[in-house]
């Protein structure tokens, strides 16, 4: 069964469950698929946003749980795991594939991005990646930029250094 892990802006109050999330198994036709929306304590996921109320939750322990937790549950195939974000959500999957490449075998990212720093993902094996991002975008800008002091790259560099990381040309 394939996986998708789909992120939000949905966050948790501190008194909430840790495992708190929405979940359905779908059947599109070649087989059922487990699609999980796990909610966040904080929404800062990667070093770019949005540390709204000082958490210090570390988000990368809590989805490599949760895959474990959904492995121990259903017949997945742990090599079709898929994380899915939206903005902050899409700096999450990023941080996922950076930090546990081992556990994602694709993101799609829908205006999000990678940090600049290149010492803040090292994925320790090629990723696939799906990129979108609109051009006008005035939150998550097309070209990449700045929140607060962190950089991020822009789409097309998020792309060509995914490329890099899977040993491909961009």
């Amino acid at each position: 069964m394939r996986v998708y892990l789909i992120f939000w802006a949905c966050l948790l109050t501190p008194a909430a469950p840790a495992w708190a999330a929405a979940e359905t198994t779908l059947d599109i036709g070649s087989g059922p698929i487990k699609v999980v929306v796990p909610d966040a304590y904080d929404p800062r996921t990667s070093e770019a946003c949005c540390d709204f109320y000082d958490g210090k939750v570390d988000h990368v322990d809590y989805l490599s749980r949760l895959v474990q937790e959904l492995g121990e549950q259903y017949n997945l195939d742990s090599q079709r795991i898929y994380f899915m974000g939206h903005s902050n959500g899409a700096f999450m999957a990023y941080r996922m594939a950076c930090d546990r490449a081992d556990l994602v075998a694709a993101v799609v990212s829908l205006a999000g991005a990678i940090m600049a720093d290149d010492a803040l993902c090292n994925p320790a094996e090629p990723v696939h990646v799906l990129q979108i991002h609109g051009t006008l975008d005035n939150t998550i800008a097309y070209a990449g930029g700045l929140i607060g002091a962190d950089a991020y790259l822009g789409a097309k560099a998020t792309t060509e250094k995914w490329a890099l990381y899977a040993g491909c040309s961009p």
